[in-house]
């Protein structure tokens, strides 16, 4: 895949507990098809460090499908695969730490199965939208590692045109750290400009992961 020019500028996202002296870690515990980069490039040793001072890895994919382009961030998170699910699963109140989330509502909830109903108030003249999602929370297991995921989807109730999207979440280390693969399609609808659309997606994806860091943060996570 061809990396976009909407590439994220990682300085602008580093997380207040940034360990800056980190050594980059090997991250062997990742399977190989999870340990790389937004455009599926294997880590280089920088990205790696990136990852280890808690910076975010992310950025547009130019994948010549239909528009717009996924978004794909990459990181590492101080809290346990099922902390952050328990932070992503926090529907009540995505409204007070998920970017654009004016509100967030469970209408249906079975197992492993939620149907939510989301109002935003995306940025930048892209302006209120409601839209209803499916999502599955899963096991997935590569290179004999078991790792937790969440995939969503839109199910067509609402104002928006398409999204869809998972979360790939891998325990690191002594159980308490995750590695985060999260990708994402979405399309708003209206008759904004490609353009505009690329750039509300690019800023999106690392608010979406610092949001989710700070929440950790807030509950004592990987304490």
């Amino acid at each position: 895949m061809r990396a976009s020019i909407f590439a994220v500028s990682l300085a602008s996202f580093t997380s207040v507990a940034s360990v800056a002296d980190a050594a980059p870690p090997d991250l062997h515990e990742v399977p190989a098809a999870l340990r790389v980069d937004p455009t599926g490039a294997p880590l280089t040793e920088a990205q790696r460090q990136t990852l280890a001072e808690r910076k975010v890895l992310a950025q547009l994919v130019d994948d010549h499908g239909p528009e717009p382009w996924p978004g794909v961030a990459v990181a590492i998170l101080d809290g346990s695969p099922r902390q952050v699910f328990s932070v992503l699963r926090d529907y009540p109140h995505f409204s007070e730490f998920m970017p654009y989330v004016q509100r967030a509502t469970v209408v249906e909830h079975a197992g492993k199965r939620w149907v939510v109903d989301y109002v935003i108030k995306g940025p930048m003249g892209i302006g209120s939208r409601d839209y209803q999602m499916e999502v599955f929370d899963e096991e997935d297991t590569l290179d004999g590692v078991t790792f937790l995921v969440s995939r969503f989807h839109y199910t067509g109730k609402g104002n928006i045109k398409s999204t869809a999207g998972t979360w790939k979440l891998v325990p690191l280390w002594d159980g308490k750290t995750t590695f985060v693969r999260y990708e994402v399609r979405t399309d708003p609808g209206g008759s904004f400009t490609t353009w505009l659309k690329h750039k509300v997606a690019a800023s999106g994806l690392p608010r979406v992961i610092e949001a989710v860091r700070k929440r950790l943060a807030a509950i004592g996570a990987g304490k």
